[in-house]
């Protein structure tokens, strides 16, 4: 049997990389075998994905450093390949349910996840020559009588600070999250996995769509690889494809151990965070705008004025009164984080702006300003407002792309963009058909504004293509073929990157392994259909 050949060569792979980077290309590479194939094969023989056994052996490793040596935790954090210590805790009470502190400072020794050694059976994980039984998962969505039990395990995976943000989202406090948004797998009565995901309005180019996002998804340990996180994930897009959600977006959260790009989501959304600090400089500011606290009767204004960031973003999150209205008074009450909503005002009392700010950090992730007006002018009064707080540096936290950059650009001192993302389309043909408007509108004013025909895209994965087609300068159609390869091939995790502005057109130029093109107008065609645009997506959470 040589693939169980090729799943003892990959573990070993593993084990001499462990403190290095490596991808599943890598380990699939190794044994000379397709990514796709291969990960598949793992999977059936292990019963986890290469992603998951590779966080596990790490964290099992530094496991074992917090409970026998004087290591700092932040220098195992940084050992074993965590991009941060606060990600290293994360999936630390991920996988073992307490903390690497809890484990210090209570002398607790974790269990060992052990290398696998594979023959006709498995051993290793943390059971060594036992085998694991457990009921049948039942996985659904949430009732009021799970809140305690849905709330004590979030506390338990993710941080006990969390209690009351997490009674929040369940009880109805949150603009679109309820208990019903908690999918869990339960095995009798316990909870093996839960994942909170909830519908949002997204606007792509200003058009609005359907999406959702998933906040939280956590599996115990003992559950990992046994299918619980999977079921989760299926049973929410099986709901939000009902609900007529159109994708799924991932972020504020790292990679759940490695594995969201191994169940169909391309990595690389937008996030809140992307942005810039910049220096504070004097500058005298005058009289002719002040910036005063919003309050509730501003509410209207502040959401026609945030409706801007629509027409210059690629993707942006919809927000409405009831969003607003949570995050500048129910959030806040909740849970004790404190954001303000702050207007800029003409001497006259004129509302011409607003700006969203965090209390504590003083981050600002969102600042619009009304037509007729420039940042240019308000620049001195947002400086002076930070210096009187104390501050001699302003976190913009406003995407990558922002008019007020310009003139801030001789005090940018520090740019922050994330890979933390990712994003799920459920029907690729479909989403084409949902944004068709726009990609006509993008194709009007090109060369190839009536342009006639068709052309197969293919993915290099999982057998899918798309066949579009093109009438008199407009995209009249996108269906699902049998074909591995097309006139255009495009790795299908880029293709949505691609679609989502996380890739810059140019790059189809740059790498003709992952695009492949039959001729020059296929190129060109994508080069216009999807241009330069940033996209910016706020968390609201």
């Amino acid at each position: 049997m040589s693939w169980i050949n090729d799943v003892q060569q990959a573990i070993a792979f593993i084990e001499e990389n462990l403190l290095r980077e490596i991808c599943v290309e890598d380990v699939a590479g190794h044994v000379h075998a397709s990514k796709d194939y291969f990960q598949k094969i793992f999977n059936i023989a292990t019963g986890y994905t290469i992603g998951e056994y590779v966080r596990n052996r790490r964290l099992s490793m530094a496991a074992w450093d917090i409970a026998n040596t004087d290591a700092k935790i932040i220098d195992i954090a940084y050992t074993y390949l965590c991009e941060s210590p606060e990600s290293f805790a994360k999936a630390f009470a991920r996988l073992y349910g307490f903390t690497p502190k809890y484990a210090r400072s209570n002398k607790v020794k974790p269990s060992t996840f052990h290398p696998f050694s594979v023959q006709t059976i498995v051993n290793g994980g943390f059971n060594m020559g036992n085998e694991l039984k457990f009921g049948t998962l039942e996985i659904r969505e949430g009732t009021k009588g799970d809140m305690p039990s849905a709330v004590e395990f979030l506390m338990r995976m993710h941080n006990p600070d969390f209690k009351k943000w997490f009674e929040v989202m369940a009880d109805g406090r949150h603009p679109c999250t309820d208990i019903s948004n908690f999918i869990i797998a339960w095995d009798t009565e316990k909870i093996a996995a839960l994942a909170i995901y909830q519908p949002w309005n997204y606007s792509y180019c200003g058009h609005i769509l359907k999406g959702a996002r998933l906040e939280e998804c956590f599996c115990a340990h003992e559950y990992q690889g046994l299918g619980a996180t999977k079921g989760v994930l299926d049973k929410i897009m099986e709901l939000s494809v009902g609900n007529g959600n159109l994708f799924e977006l991932v972020y504020g959260q790292e990679a759940l151990y490695g594995s969201y790009d191994e169940w169909g989501y391309a990595h690389g959304i937008p996030c809140e965070e992307d942005g810039y600090t910049c220096t504070i400089w004097d500058e005298e500011a005058g009289d002719k705008y002040s910036i005063h606290e919003a309050t509730d009767g501003d509410i209207p204004i502040i959401v026609d004025l945030y409706e801007k960031c629509y027409g210059r973003n690629l993707l942006a999150t919809a927000i409405g009164s009831k969003d607003i209205d949570y995050l500048m008074n129910a959030l806040a009450k909740a849970v004790n984080y404190e954001s303000k909503f702050y207007l800029f005002k003409t001497s006259s009392g004129e509302t011409c702006g607003f700006f969203h700010s965090e209390t504590n950090s003083k981050r600002i992730y969102m600042m619009e300003l009304d037509d007729g007006y420039s940042y240019h002018q308000i620049r001195p009064y947002l400086m002076e407002f930070y210096k009187r707080h104390g501050l001699d540096k302003i976190p913009l936290k406003l995407g990558r792309d922002h008019p007020a950059y310009m003139v801030f650009n001789d005090s940018l001192q520090k740019k922050e963009f994330s890979e933390l993302g990712y994003i799920k389309i459920y029907d690729i043909p479909k989403f084409f058909m949902e944004i068709s408007n726009i990609l006509n509108a993008r194709l009007i004013g090109s060369p190839y504004a009536h342009y006639t025909g068709s052309f197969t895209l293919a993915t290099h994965s999982r057998g899918e293509a798309y066949k579009l087609e093109f009438e008199n300068g407009k995209f009249t159609d996108a269906s699902p073929v049998k074909r591995q390869n097309g006139e255009v091939n495009i790795e299908r995790n880029r293709l949505v990157r691609l679609m989502f502005g996380r890739v810059s057109p140019s790059e189809i130029n740059e790498e003709p392994y992952i695009y492949w093109f039959k001729n020059d107008d296929y190129r060109n065609i994508f080069k216009i259909l999807f241009p330069d645009m940033q996209s910016h997506v706020f968390s609201m959470n």
